[in-house]
Formats: structure tokens, C-alpha cells, sequence
């Protein structure tokens, strides 16, 4: 291949890798939103009486017995039952640990499950106007086990004590509580 030409065609490629990385961006990649929405699970807290108390939505973190929600999603549960998109059922059976202050829950299914851990920003690298996804499951048992998608971007980051705060425009809804939002590399 002639040298002009090969200087060429290196020239179109290094000039195409910014619209390459673009197209990595996991806002802008429908089948990696799906695969991580596989991870996020409906939740159904129950009493002892085996009353429904709440809907809300977790997600499958560190390992695949591991479930992170919001404390206030499990607050007075006796156990929970957690659904897939895809229809499955898994019983939580342990809180791990929970702090109601900073509104966590890390809990356990009673046995491993199938499901993919999802991955933590834990750089805590983040900046305003990054773009966002929300997946969660809005209204619980009146939609089924279906989580939804919506996209935004972070409009704030600020510090209230002890908590860290992420203000965001993606649309949420009652029941999307214990969600996952994620950066656009997919954590």
C-alpha cells in the first residue's frame, strides 16, 4: 500500500474515534440498557402478616446474593420478593445492613441467584450536565415486573452532612425507589 495512501486512511480513522467513543455511551447503547435492566428488580415487602407493605426497586450489586434498595423501600419488612424483567422471583431473606439516615439497604437473596452484578462508580467521578440513566420499577404490582428507562443528565452535586447528593433530571416515578442510575459508562 502506498505510503500517502496508509497516511490517509489513518487520518480517517483518528478522525472517526471520537464519533466511535460516542457511540460507546451507555445512554446511547439500547443493549447494554437492556442487559443492566436484567439487574434491577421489583421489589414486594411484606409483613409478618404477609401483608404487602410497599413496592419499590432494588438492584444486584458485589456479587450475585447481593441487593442494594432504599431503606425506606424495606422499612418494617419481614421478607421481600424480588422480580425480574423476565418473570423469576427471588426471595430476600437477609438485611445485610441499613442505615436510615443516609436511606440504604444492603441485603441478602437466600440463595445465589443468575443475575449480573452491576458495576459502582466508586470514583465518585462525576460532573453536571454528564448524562444519566434511571432504571427502576415505577408503581410496582399495577405495571408488573417491568422497569422502565428514562434518560437526563446530573444538573447538581452537593454535600448535606454526611450524605452526598445527585440532582438529576431523568424522569422518576412512585416505585422507582432502590433504582440504579447509572453514567454513561454504564456504572
Amino acid at each position: 500500500m502506498p505510503k500517502k495512501i496508509l497516511i490517509t486512511l489513518l487520518a480517517v480513522v483518528l478522525a472517526l474515534a471520537p464519533v466511535c467513543a460516542l457511540a460507546a455511551q451507555f445512554s446511547t447503547d439500547p443493549d447494554a440498557i437492556e442487559l443492566a435492566a436484567k439487574s434491577i428488580l421489583m421489589l414486594e415487602v411484606y409483613d409478618a402478616d404477609n401483608e404487602l407493605l410497599a413496592t419499590g426497586s432494588g438492584f444486584v450489586a458485589f456479587n450475585n446474593r447481593t441487593l442494594i434498595t432504599n431503606y425506606h423501600v424495606i422499612e418494617g419488612a419481614d421478607w421481600m420478593l424480588a422480580n425480574s424483567d423476565d418473570g423469576y422471583e427471588y426471595m430476600v431473606t437477609k438485611v445485610l445492613i441499613a442505615d436510615e439516615d443516609k436511606d440504604i439497604a444492603i441485603c441478602e437473596f437466600m440463595s445465589p441467584t443468575d443475575l449480573t452484578p452491576l458495576t459502582l462508580n466508586i470514583d465518585g467521578d462525576l460532573k453536571r450536565a454528564q448524562n444519566v440513566v434511571a432504571i427502576g420499577n415505577p408503581m410496582g404490582t399495577v405495571v408488573g415486573a417491568t422497569n422502565t428507562v428514562s434518560i437526563g443528565n446530573i444538573s447538581a452535586l452537593y454535600q448535606d452532612e454526611s450524605v452526598r447528593w445527585i440532582q438529576f433530571t431523568a424522569p422518576i416515578s412512585e416505585g422507582s425507589s432502590g433504582g440504579a442510575l447509572f453514567d454513561d459508562q454504564g456504572q
